[in-house]
């Protein structure tokens, strides 16, 4: 059982302590690499776990806390529904908890990436250097009373922020420009899946499909409509801002089915043109977050075709697609943190 107590630094030069108890040889070494960067000691002490059941785990945390003057307490406790990563911060008597796939002893793998999520939780409280911090603390204030019946499992209990991979949903509505005409926006909708490693990770992946209801095409000799729909694989990567506020870009790459309907006007004859034609995208934002699980964002972004599309009549040019478009778009996300 686990119990790792965390005293804030203000800086990153500044020494925090940590009092890991009973943590194995292997959980412990990997604590201390985590965490040196922090310039946070880490020293083993007997103390018993907070346990799995709310509010009773807070509470012991909470006397943890005040017995080493900590600002933190980390641990690792075992229940019916398995084990779970839990960090109590004092500033707030805010509580949250991570599932684990096994309990210790830790190999040395295992020890690693129990201690990754030590940080990761840290990230999240007072008790991480300014410049660490998922997002800024909120003020102190009177903590709140625990919901949480007794007997709850981590999983119930623990803030969402807390869980493992989170798999959101994405709304865009988007105007391009510059596709056809240099004048001429197209209004766009797309929707797309966004899948973050874990909760408050700042790396993502996106797959977006995008449509749009076409431009008219008027010609002397041709007149019909263009429409295309366009998928992207896009890597995602935000930074804090100020409070709820992330700035985010976004590189990607995808194909574009265009479709050209219409007729060739001196012989009326009927004309439909499919073609497929890759692409690459690249785009910035500014995120907000609204609330837990929602996402409000403003996007604008570039995308480039892999090749020149031309549309000809009798050898004629009627249609020249610019390699180059501009977009800028409002997205909601839902499910992300």
């Amino acid at each position: 059982m686990l119990v790792v107590v965390a005293t804030a630094g203000q800086a990153l030069a500044q020494e925090g302590r940590i009092a890991v108890v009973e943590p194995g040889e292997a959980l412990e070494v990997a604590v201390r690499a985590g965490l040196s960067p922090w310039g946070v000691d880490v020293v083993a002490v007997p103390a018993p776990s907070p346990g799995a059941v709310m509010p009773d785990s807070g509470e012991a945390a909470a006397r943890v806390a005040r017995a080493h003057g900590a600002d933190a307490v980390v641990w690792v406790s075992a229940s019916e529904g398995g084990h779970a990563l839990w960090m109590y911060e004092a500033r707030d008597a805010r509580v949250v908890a991570r599932r684990l796939a096994g309990g210790p002893p830790f190999d040395e793998p295992t020890a690693a990436a129990v201690a990754l999520s030590v940080k990761t939780l840290l990230r999240h409280s007072s008790v991480a250097p300014p410049r660490e911090r998922w997002s800024a603390p909120e003020p102190p204030g009177e903590p709140e009373p625990s919901s949480s019946a007794p007997g709850a499992t981590p999983a119930a209990d623990a803030p969402r922020e807390a869980d493992g991979p989170v798999l959101a949903l994405r709304a865009a509505s988007a105007g391009r420009a510059r596709r056809t005409r240099p004048a001429e926006i197209e209004p766009r909708l797309g929707l797309g899946l966004v899948w973050w490693p874990g909760a408050g990770e700042l790396f993502g992946v996106a797959v977006d499909v995008a449509s749009g209801p076409g431009v008219s095409i008027a010609d002397r000799r041709f007149e019909g409509r263009l429409l295309d729909n366009e998928a992207t694989l896009s890597a995602i990567v935000r930074a804090s801002l100020v409070g709820p506020t992330l700035a985010r870009a976004e590189l990607g790459v995808g194909a574009q089915l265009s479709l050209l309907d219409g007729a060739v006007l001196e012989a009326a004859v009927p004309v439909e043109v499919w073609r497929i034609n890759p692409t690459a995208r690249a785009a910035l934002g500014l995120d907000w977050r609204a609330a837990a699980g929602l996402v409000i964002g403003l996007r604008g972004g570039i995308s480039l075709l892999g090749r020149t599309q031309r549309y000809l009549v009798r050898g004629n040019e009627v249609l020249s697609l610019a390699p180059v478009a501009l977009d800028a778009a409002v997205y909601v996300e839902a499910g992300a943190f």
